[in-house]
């Protein structure tokens, strides 16, 4: 692969990606054991482990099919998620983001309407909707990325950002 056509490639995974997991920093919170336990109970209930891994899955083989030279580094890709992001490695801070962000009794009844028939429908269909949701901002990021790429590039020609509009 050319290298101008590589760095092209590995721009658009950086910036998919950063898309798909960046978030704002918080201050660093403790959840009480109470609340902790309650979201163990809430993500064991969902079974958030299968959910996580078919939104991995998801994730890849929506990267592929938004940018088909990425297909060459499925491979990588796939070891990367598996050496960073692996159920074990993130269910920790999956438990804590639960436990932060939900009361206790949100969690109780959070849990209980996921073991209704409609609650469980919701979680079957929670992997599609997240691609879906996925493809939608790719491609639009896509539809618009010589726009960015050329915003860069000025950017960089002239020493710095230009001011957020």
């Amino acid at each position: 692969m050319e290298g101008r056509t590589m760095k092209k490639v590995i721009a658009l995974v950086a910036c998919a990606a950063a898309l798909g997991v960046a978030r704002p920093a918080r201050a660093q919170e403790e959840p009480t054991p109470a609340r902790t336990a309650a979201a163990e109970q809430l993500i064991a209930s969902i079974d958030m482990e299968h959910t996580y891994a078919q939104t991995m899955e998801a994730m890849v083989q929506s990267q592929i099919r938004q940018n088909p030279q990425v297909a060459q580094f499925e491979g990588l890709m796939r070891s990367f998620f598996a050496k960073y992001l692996s159920w074990p490695q993130i269910r920790g801070d999956m438990v804590r983001i639960y436990a932060l962000t939900y009361t206790e009794d949100e969690m109780r009844q959070l849990t209980a309407f996921y073991q209704t028939p409609l609650g469980k429908r919701l979680l079957e269909t929670m992997p599609e909707l997240a691609q879906r949701s996925s493809e939608i901002t790719q491609r639009r990021v896509m539809d618009h990325m010589p726009e960015l790429m050329e915003q860069m590039m000025a950017a960089m020609q002239s020493g710095g950002s230009r001011p957020q509009p």
